[in-house]
């Protein structure tokens, strides 16, 4: 698969392992970054011109997009929109960007999306829950019920109080 094509799939943005895994040869990034078809994104990261900024964000710092920043990328639908860019790095990370509110979580492959540097659609529902509240999160909550079939739906038993113990 050529650079372009991968980092569409991949939302814009994506690592080199991730590229690696779709079929991108380290010959083809040179020649897509030398071209200006795609741009490094930190180190061992790339994106599209016209990526998502949090995603080339996420990408840069090894992160995930994820809570409230996740649900909007998602679409879901949020009482406020996110007011500062929220991602997630591994708990032993010591990341840090001005501007960009980090959480630190061990993420299963679960946990993220299968291509995009985001959360999946249940952590999101999850991380949401936990930082913003049921009245804020509610709407994403009801939103995701068909967004991708039941087991979002299935996410949303959470706001009972079955995980309110639950770390991020």
């Amino acid at each position: 698969m050529d650079p372009v094509t991968a980092l569409q799939k991949c939302g814009g943005a994506a690592r080199m392992p991730a590229l690696r895994a779709l079929g991108v040869r380290d010959s083809g990034i040179r020649a897509a970054v030398k071209r200006t078809l795609i741009v490094r994104a930190g180190r061992g990261g790339y994106a599209l011109p016209n990526a998502s900024p949090e995603l080339v964000k996420a990408v840069e710092l090894c992160a995930v997009v994820s809570h409230a920043s996740a649900a909007a990328l998602h679409g879901l639908c949020l009482w406020c929109p996110p007011a500062v860019l929220e991602l997630t790095v591994p708990r032993n990370t010591q990341s840090v960007a001005e501007g960009v509110l980090i959480h630190r979580a061990d993420l299963s492959d679960a946990d993220r999306d299968q291509f995009r540097a985001v959360t999946s659609v249940e952590r999101t529902l999850v991380d949401c829950g936990r930082t913003m509240g049921l009245l804020v999160h509610l709407p994403a909550a009801e939103g995701a019920r068909g967004h991708r079939g039941d087991a979002a739906a299935g996410s949303t038993a959470w706001v009972t109080g079955a995980d309110h113990n639950r770390k991020s």
